[in-house]
């Protein structure tokens, strides 16, 4: 949704949800024939599978370029780059750094000074996210029509913890960062130590706007500490209350010390 549709012609694959094989893959990729192939690995485990794309996508072109993003090139970027055919690493947040490293592509614009890892004259070169996105309120709704929206909103998983109440369901993040620091997580070294949070306002908006296009019935909150600000969580009951938002709703994260 930070690109421009006018612009760039972008799909969505989701080669976990369709059980593609990497040949699968490689064929979507010749027959679309991208000039840019970005693939988004969410936890260190699966950064095999960005390999698997990359190496998909440079079969049917090496011309193509390849950028990796998500928690895997944040957190391994040096990894990553061990990789010769991945061309660039988004670091951390890429909704303002990946239009601008395709601006630098098209030779539009600079490089970006931060969040972004490559290669320049055998050298890995990786530039860490330094600042963060502060104002989250002010970032566009997803570009849902991009996916088949239905075909995660009535998935149940009723084998985790945070399986929907009600379908169809919709995740949402409303907050990024945590200062908490616990030994099993890596949410400070990808999103920060400074929690920012979307208004009560901004979230129930999204909410409505999910009822109204998607006729989802329930909320997964998906933020790394959802309590994290107790008075904002309130908030945001209240404004769903008063606008009589008719979703039930759960939240993935909780630190149990914000409950008391």
């Amino acid at each position: 949704s930070m690109l421009d549709r006018d612009r760039f012609d972008l799909k969505i694959v989701d080669a976990n949800l369709n059980d593609y094989s990497p040949e699968h893959f490689s064929k979507v990729v010749r027959d679309w024939r991208p000039d840019l192939v970005g693939l988004s690995i969410l936890a260190n485990e699966y950064g095999i599978t960005g390999h698997i794309g990359v190496k998909a996508t440079k079969e049917v072109s090496l011309d193509i370029v390849t950028v990796l993003g998500g928690v895997y090139p944040t957190t391994r970027a040096s990894d990553v780059l061990d990789d010769p055919l991945v061309d660039f690493a988004v670091l951390g947040e890429g909704e303002f750094v990946f239009p601008r490293l395709i601006d630098f592509i098209e030779g539009k614009d600079d490089l970006p000074k931060e969040g972004i890892a490559y290669r320049e004259n055998n050298q890995k070169i990786i530039l860490p996210q330094l600042n963060y996105i502060q104002d989250i309120d002010n970032l566009p709704f997803p570009d849902n029509d991009l996916i088949d929206f239905h075909s995660y909103a009535n998935e149940s998983f009723k084998h985790v913890v945070d399986a929907p109440r009600a379908l169809p369901f919709a995740k949402l993040n409303t907050s990024r960062g945590c200062p908490i620091g616990c030994t099993f997580c890596q949410v400070e070294v990808i999103s920060g130590k400074k929690t920012r949070f979307q208004s009560p306002k901004r979230v129930v908006d999204e909410i409505e706007w999910l009822v109204k296009n998607y006729h989802i019935k329930a909320i997964d909150f998906l933020d790394d500490n959802f309590l994290g600000d107790r008075q904002r969580a309130i908030g945001i009951f209240k404004e769903m209350i008063n606008r009589k938002v008719p979703v039930v709703w759960n939240a993935a994260n909780v630190r149990e010390f914000f409950l008391s």
